[in-house]
């Protein structure tokens, strides 16, 4: 990677001392995905120095010959690999064989409890990156189910959760995934073990749960006997094209699990081909560089205008601030410029009644992605949709009382899905994936590892163990 620091690039001072004022008139496409950057305050020539700024840092370079590692070194954390159609890592195309396999024979009732009966229920115990993407899965392609059996998620070891999950489920028709990259995340191995004592019944570990790990040697010690692999060098937060997402598979069948595939692969060879400034996952990561480190706006805002969509905030927040919520670059030397910003949001249509007041008159400035999905009978929140992004782009002045107007912001991007099927669901997280790593790139920093949390593991691990 490369070997300086962004504020070392001559580009990084110019645009210190560029004027900011001005606008782009920007319209760019991936197939049914757009994205709209005209709201932001950017214009023509800032963009060509932040184009040249990741000319300087190797960006053109980087991603073909990650591309290149990628596709040839089972050990690059190249999370495109996992939705390849060609030339595909050997350990990939394994794993995708058991996830048709197994999502196959669940469906088809062929997978029995310890009583002997189908299945019925499945219910996914993971956290962080093993929870968040299968629940987003789930619920954004919910529409697309093609099988009766329900699916259920239980993350962090609140016993309130976990009892409200099970209170209505039978233990014998229901199936457990336990996903976890190490097998030895506390709460997801805490979750299995009160779901075992839920089952009492001596074959329910053989017939009532599948552990999804990269490391099985952990399962099978655990007494698990079916096991999914995941690659070593998956990232859990990169992970929902992987067996973690084994649950959207057996929801949505294998036809509809190779479109959400395909989406995403799509989005990668935009990602790997295109311009610079014709392409959505640079320009959304450039021009959140120019928010963060030159405008000084840190704070990211999600408005989601579709419901389905609703989980969606917490997969980025992850995706972005795990990945780049850093303070070292990849040299180990402590740097002096901010990287992720705070990831917050929601659904838009409740924002406008509890915090839309902060966006209107606050004293903030906030980045602000809208994203929609065109839908015939979901008009008027489109509308709704337009005319708040249009109020918060140009703000409003009341003649008589400043009390009555709004402030407008500065920073605001529309990002807008033709539909939402899996395919285009594919791609609006391969968008962001990019997005995320494009920036890291830029900043000289490490988006796939993450010691702050470790660290903070092994601390409380240290602490329970002294006082057990």
């Amino acid at each position: 990677m490369q070997k300086l620091n962004p504020t070392e690039q001559d580009c990084w001072q110019n645009l210190k001392t560029i004027s900011a004022q001005g606008h782009i008139k920007t319209h760019l496409s991936c197939g049914d995905l757009h994205l709209h950057i005209h709201h932001q305050k950017c214009h023509a020539e800032i963009l060509k120095l932040l184009c040249k700024l990741g000319e300087q840092q190797g960006l053109e370079h980087a991603r073909h010959d990650w591309l290149k590692n990628g596709l040839h070194d089972s050990q690059s954390p190249y999370y495109a690999n996992l939705r390849a159609f060609k030339n595909i890592n050997q350990d990939v195309l394994y794993g995708r064989h058991l996830i048709e396999k197994t999502a196959s024979m669940i469906r088809k009732k062929q997978w029995r409890g310890f009583l002997d009966t189908p299945i019925t229920d499945v219910v996914n115990i993971g956290i962080g990156g093993s929870d968040l993407g299968p629940k987003l899965c789930c619920e954004a392609l919910a529409p697309f189910k093609t099988t009766d059996i329900r699916v259920h998620f239980i993350s962090d070891a609140d016993a309130h959760a976990f009892k409200a999950c099970l209170n209505t489920l039978n233990p014998s028709t229901t199936l457990f995934l336990v996903s976890s990259k190490s097998f030895a995340t506390e709460e997801t191995l805490h979750n299995a073990k009160k779901a075992l004592q839920w089952m009492n019944h001596p074959a329910a570990l053989e017939k009532n749960f599948i552990a999804i790990t990269a490391y099985p040697q952990r399962a099978e010690a655990f007494g698990f006997q079916h096991i999914l692999p995941i690659c070593k060098w998956v990232v859990g937060r990169f992970s929902c094209f992987s067996a973690i997402n084994l649950i959207t598979a057996i929801l949505i069948g294998k036809e509809g699990f190779e479109s959400f595939l395909m989406g995403a692969h799509d989005m990668d060879k935009h990602f790997l081909s295109t311009p610079m400034t014709e392409n959505l996952p640079m320009m959304l990561a450039l021009l959140g560089i120019w928010n963060i480190n030159f405008l000084n706006i840190q704070s990211h805002l999600l408005l989601i205008q579709d419901s389905r969509l609703s989980q969606f905030l917490n997969y980025i927040q992850q995706l972005d601030m795990e990945s780049n919520g850093k303070s070292v670059n990849l040299h180990g030397d402590t740097i002096d410029y901010p990287t992720s910003p705070i990831v917050w949001g929601g659904l838009g249509n409740p924002a406008h009644h509890s915090y839309y007041q902060f966006l209107a008159q606050g004293s903030h400035q906030v980045a602000i992605d809208f994203i929609s999905v065109a839908c015939p009978e979901n008009g008027f929140m489109q509308t709704l949709c337009n005319h708040r992004k249009k109020v918060l782009h140009h703000g409003l002045q009341s003649e008589n009382q400043v009390k009555y107007s709004i402030r407008a912001q500065v920073a605001i991007n529309h990002i807008h899905l033709s539909q939402l099927t899996p395919y285009h669901f594919g791609a609006l997280i391969a968008l962001y994936e990019h997005k995320v790593f494009t920036q890291a790139w830029l900043w000289n920093i490490n988006p796939f590892d993450q010691p702050g949390v470790e660290m903070a593991k092994k601390q409380i691990q240290a602490h329970r163990e002294l006082h057990s």
